[in-house]
């Protein structure tokens, strides 16, 4: 049972098609980024093995928006999905991921920076 969760930080800029990871207490990123998470359960500090399902939390709400990847488009709708998650950065100023594994209900969380 997992007693941390480690987030891996990719981060795509408006301008760029490429992800690059990012890591450190406060990442900096200008407004517009996407980031993707890989979340990575941990046990006394040491990797485990394994996956966790993450309920992705912004802070301040609304600073952020869950992005959903779409699967189909078709006359009669779309099928998407928000695993793996990722988000769009959309105001300006301090943000707070939070990644919570929801079955042993294990949280942590990564500030980044949103720039104009």
């Amino acid at each position: 049972v997992p007693d941390e969760i480690s987030v891996v930080s990719w981060i795509r800029s408006p301008e760029t098609e490429t992800f690059e990871e990012k890591q450190g207490e406060n990442i900096s990123v200008p407004l517009g980024a996407q980031a993707a998470f890989i979340p990575i359960p941990k046990y006394e500090g040491e990797r485990i093995i394994g996956d966790v399902d993450v309920e992705i939390t912004v802070d301040p709400p609304g600073a952020a928006t869950v992005g959903y990847n779409i699967e189909t488009v078709s006359e009669d709708g779309v099928t998407a999905n928000s695993s793996p998650a990722s988000i769009y950065f959309v105001e300006s100023g301090t943000v707070s991921i939070g990644a919570t594994d929801i079955i042993n209900n294990v949280t942590t969380w990564q500030q980044f920076t949103v720039g104009e």
